[in-house]
């Protein structure tokens, strides 16, 4: 992957992090990684297909207007994360948390969620099921285990990887409740 994939403009507008309003560009690169398409969006985020400097293929995402107190949570969360080993979940080598728009990066899962695949396909078979189970349950002692609770498991956030479901952070939110949990964090 070079550089030059990416000299193209994507024109579909993006929520300006800084005043929370549309506005008529989007983000080409953030930070040294480059943007190549929107993979989904929801409530807390845009998810960007990105690449690194390397060409590695990452989900890179840019979550909605952030005030101090959400930077600062999902500083901790994203440091949380990083905690957690790489069986079941989607890594997070990187995040920029501090320029004017703020986002992490998690590698890319190469397949599409449980609620796509469910709705493409249908229902799945008890051995599918078993396979699906045990590996949704082992990632989420794997989180538990770095003393992460997740708080936003549902089929969007479980993707269906060549290598068995990756669960991936999800920013459940924000509440005071977080803050009172003692050496316990949120996914990102």
């Amino acid at each position: 992957m070079t550089v030059k994939t990416f000299t193209r403009q994507l024109g579909t507008p993006l929520e300006n992090r800084l005043g929370g309003t549309a506005c008529s560009w989007r983000p080409t690169q953030l930070g040294r990684f480059y943007l190549d398409g929107r993979l989904g969006a929801g409530g807390q985020g845009v998810v960007y297909e990105g690449y690194g400097p390397d060409g590695e293929r990452k989900a890179v995402k840019a979550p909605h207007g952030m005030s101090e107190r959400d930077r600062d949570l999902l500083r901790k969360e994203t440091w949380a994360w990083r905690q957690v080993a790489s069986f079941g979940t989607a890594r997070v080598p990187h995040a920029d948390l501090d320029g004017p728009i703020p986002f992490v990066v998690s590698e890319h899962v190469a397949g599409p969620d449980l609620r796509r695949a469910v709705e493409r396909s249908g229902p799945f078979g008890p051995q599918e099921l078993r396979r699906l189970a045990i590996g949704v349950a082992t990632a989420l002692v794997t989180i538990h285990q770095a003393k992460v609770v997740h708080r936003n498991l549902k089929p969007e956030n479980t993707l269906l990887g060549t290598d068995g479901p990756q669960v991936i952070g999800g920013n459940g939110q924000h509440d005071q409740a977080d803050e009172a949990l003692d050496g316990v964090h949120r996914a990102p």
